[in-house]
């Protein structure tokens, strides 16, 4: 796959790298190198579920870029968008896998 690592350093995934691969990402699609044309489109990030924690996470980043008055290129970002989101696994996602488990008739009364 695309997940190669030089150290294991490297290999440590979380939502903060997660947002910065994503903007990187973005950054460089955005580039004259790839796709310059799309540059000024306006710029919404959005998803579902687990876009509850990423959306807000690359968002900021795209807006810290913006802010910085070194960055020549800005992104057009006009707004981030997330349904049914996710804002905390344990709370949000973990009690209603239970629930959802026991009501489709994935176990029993008594497991549950």
């Amino acid at each position: 796959g695309f997940s190669n690592c030089s150290t294991e350093e490297e290999c440590e995934f979380d939502d903060n790298t997660s947002a910065e691969d994503n903007y990187q990402v973005l950054l460089s699609w955005l580039s004259e190198q790839y796709f310059g044309e799309y540059a000024n489109h306006d710029l919404y990030i959005s998803g579902e579920s687990y876009a509850g924690i990423y959306v807000p996470y690359v968002t900021r980043l795209l807006h810290l870029h913006n802010m910085n008055p070194d960055n020549e290129f800005k992104f057009n970002l006009k707004g981030w968008m997330v349904g049914d989101g996710v804002t905390n696994w344990a709370v949000d996602a973990t009690p209603a896998y239970i629930e959802m488990g026991y009501y489709h008739g994935l176990y029993s009364t008594d497991l549950h």
